[in-house]
């Protein structure tokens, strides 16, 4: 039932894009989002670490719905701190935030949500308190008592749970040893791991804060109990005006207009490059109203793209992409911690720290987990050169010439363009070659047919006609540089690049190891947060990880959040002492 649900949800969305005539009105479940953070109190220069989970209301399972949401830090002024976006997978992703000094102290909101959750109201989005602590900015106002404060809060608000106690039976894990000292091991492990136990959670290991009136980190558990009964759904109409969910991806959208009497032009085809040695290239079409859309499921690292309409009068038209709009926050409500006396000796203790951690922040780097490549969307090519075995030539126009037997270089009106052999030279079919360079759509080739073609690594060929969204081309040629960024010898076209909102980057994060001590005398080791593990998985009967305590003496929680996939909610949390 849930999968043809989603199918008409698909067959709406198309006919919606295409002015076709919708079907009848259906429900759709909503979706709910917990998020787990490794605390609810951060001082300049720590990180945010969130691990996120998107349920689907009405089965409680994770859902597979959308494929993107978003994660904001919002002030009580309504400004956003920081906007991510990221990528969800079977239901959940992670990222982080470094907080800079050019934050102010201050009480702060963490919020999460769907595109398709913004159809409902800002209070079905995940909401938990944040404390700013910014001890390099003289103005402390945003954490200072007002007239209008009777009492200091105890951290507790409407939108923040109390622990729920997880059921010790269903599953445990022992820490060995609980009481150690600095810089040695600990052994956590989960012994017989039921099957239906099995998944995808987060783990950290953090020092608690003592006596402090923190805001509570709400529990998978609390968030669980607050879903039932709640069975909600949207009803999707033809006569709505609607959020769409990314169903299939992150979603692009743009509208393009005519330069001369801005009117909205429909019909036109648009072109999507973002140019990489594992690039990405679409094509899409406007709609009556001169709209457009990328579906991108791919991952991808550059920020910058091209975006372009096709076709010889393309300069005859602009492009306006839809920018990313925060909701209307004006109405959310923030815990009311405030500074007193008793905390100048943490807050000094704990700045320090993070000054030193950060100074010898370049022996604890997390790394950017590689994305797998992927095909580009002509699959295998017809022909391959790798020009290092090749006679190398100056200019790109010499290489096609010299070496690229299936295409050639012509002239039409004054300009001179690749031209892919498809047929005999002798007929000619008025349709233009593709022409792609790491993945940068080139239509006027006259711009680098005399570039220097040292940065060429290789060449790709395709020599038959191409359909390829709507548009039909002369055969392909695909150039691909050393370091995928040719856009950088073409001024012209770099100037007219797009600054994209990319998803947050999966990453691998840094685990401290000292097995050989040796190699980390001489640095100091004050780690707050002994671990963050976003995927830490359950799948198997018994599960062991290991990890080392730092330099910073006190009492550690070990927390393990999360959702299996049919959204039963594991919430876990043990202490260690280091002494």
């Amino acid at each position: 039932m849930k999968k043809n649900l989603y199918i008409l949800l698909l067959i709406f969305t198309v006919n919606l894009v295409h002015g076709q005539s919708a079907p009848e009105e259906f429900l759709m479940p909503e979706e709910r989002i917990y998020l787990h953070q490794n605390t609810t109190l951060l001082m300049s220069g720590e990180y945010l670490y969130y691990k996120l989970y998107c349920l689907n209301s009405e089965t409680g399972a994770l859902s597979d719905m959308s494929k993107v949401a978003y994660v904001e830090l919002v002030g009580k002024d309504g400004q956003v701190v920081f906007s991510h976006k990221v990528r969800l997978e079977k239901g959940s992703g992670a990222g982080d935030f470094f907080v800079p000094t050019s934050v102010p102290s201050g009480n702060y909101k963490l919020v999460a949500f769907t595109r398709w959750m913004q159809n409902g109201e800002v209070e079905d989005f995940f909401q938990n308190d944040v404390v700013v602590i910014n001890p390099f900015q003289n103005n402390q106002s945003g954490l200072m008592r007002s007239a209008s404060d009777s009492t200091r809060s105890n951290g507790a608000n409407a939108n923040t749970a109390v622990n729920l106690p997880s059921d010790p039976a269903a599953i445990e894990f022992q820490l060995n040893p609980q009481t150690t000292g600095n810089r040695e091991q600990i052994a956590l492990t989960i012994n017989s791991v039921p099957s239906d136990w099995h998944g995808d959670y987060s783990l950290s290991v953090r020092k608690t804060i003592a006596k402090l009136p923190v805001p509570q980190r709400e529990t998978s558990n609390a968030f669980a109990e607050s879903l039932k009964g709640n069975t909600e759904s949207i009803k999707v109409s033809s006569q709505n005006t609607m959020t769409l969910p990314e169903l299939r991806g992150e979603l692009l959208t743009g509208t393009v207009f005519r330069i001369d009497t801005d009117e909205k032009v429909p019909n036109r085809r648009v072109a999507l490059s973002i140019p990489a040695t594992n690039y990405l290239f679409k094509i899409s079409s406007t709609r009556e109203n001169g709209t457009f859309f990328f579906n991108v499921d791919e991952s991808y690292t550059n920020e910058q793209a091209l975006i372009q309409v096709i076709g010889e009068d393309r300069d005859a038209f602009r492009i306006e992409m839809d920018e990313f709009e925060s909701p209307d926050y004006s109405n959310l409500t923030f815990s009311d911690f405030v500074l007193d006396d008793t905390m100048e000796a943490f807050i000094l203790e704990q700045s320090v720290q993070n000054q030193i951690q950060n100074a010898y922040a370049e022996n604890r780097i997390d790394s950017i987990r590689k994305i797998e490549d992927f095909p580009p969307f002509f699959h295998t090519p017809s022909h391959e050169y790798y020009l290092d075995d090749y006679t190398r030539f100056p200019t790109i126009k010499e290489t096609i010439i010299e070496v690229i037997e299936q295409a050639s270089t012509r002239q039409r009106k004054g300009k001179q363009f690749i031209h892919v052999r498809v047929y005999d030279d002798d007929v000619e079919t008025g349709l233009n070659s593709l022409l792609l360079i790491d993945g940068l759509f080139i239509q006027d080739h006259n711009t680098v047919v005399e570039a220097k073609a040292s940065k060429i690594k290789k060449i790709s060929v395709i020599n038959q006609q191409y359909l390829y969204g709507s548009e039909v081309f002369e055969g392909i040629i695909s150039m691909e540089s050393y370091e995928g960024d040719f856009i950088e010898s073409l001024p012209a076209l770099k100037e007219k690049d797009t600054k994209l909102f990319r998803p947050e980057l999966a990453k691998d994060y840094f685990d401290q190891d000292y097995r050989y001590p040796e190699r980390y005398k001489r640095i100091p080791d004050y780690r707050t947060q002994l671990v963050w593990e976003p995927q830490f998985k359950l799948d198997g009967s018994t599960e062991t990880m290991t990890f080392y305590t730092s330099d910073v003496k006190g009492s550690y929680e070990v927390v393990l959040e999360g959702f299996n996939e049919q959204g039963k909610p594991l919430s876990l949390r043990k202490f260690i002492e280091v002494k």
